[in-house]
């Protein structure tokens, strides 16, 4: 079975230096995006991606990419984090698709942990009625 794939996009690489040690215990394959191709291609052909976008200065291409994801991989989560001043921006953003919307300040662990959780619920989505966790074969 093929590992889900976490896509960190910004305009830098802030998030996914910072990122990248704590997804190393998770069943993820970690890429990196700066441009909004580059991104869509990280998800093209994939089911279940999760996306990680950060708003950053123009958060109106940031809306439309996360319309882009959820076009190409329907089944993509995507976590979402934005500066103070775009935080009513938060319905747009889950009306197009993001699971999680963070405002920063926020420590990576933060994020992280809604990645972890969001991993978690698709698990438990997938597992027969009834199995426990820990019981799959």
């Amino acid at each position: 079975m093929q590992l889900p794939r976490l896509v960190i996009h910004e305009s830098g690489r802030r998030w996914a230096d910072q990122m990248r040690p704590r997804m190393a215990a998770l069943p993820l394959r970690v890429r990196h995006s700066t441009a909004r191709a580059d991104c869509l291609e990280l998800v093209r052909g994939q089911r279940g991606s999760l996306v990680f976008i950060e708003l950053g200065a123009d958060p109106v291409a940031m809306l439309e990419l996360i319309d882009a994801v959820r076009g190409h991989d329907p089944d993509a989560d995507v976590v979402v984090v934005a500066e103070p001043s775009q935080a009513s921006l938060e319905l747009q953003a889950r009306e197009l698709g993001a699971a999680v919307f963070l405002v920063q300040p926020i420590a990576p662990s933060v994020v992280a942990r809604a990645i972890e959780q969001l991993l978690r619920a698709r698990t438990a989505r997938r597992r027969p009625a009834g199995q426990r966790p820990g019981t799959e074969s």
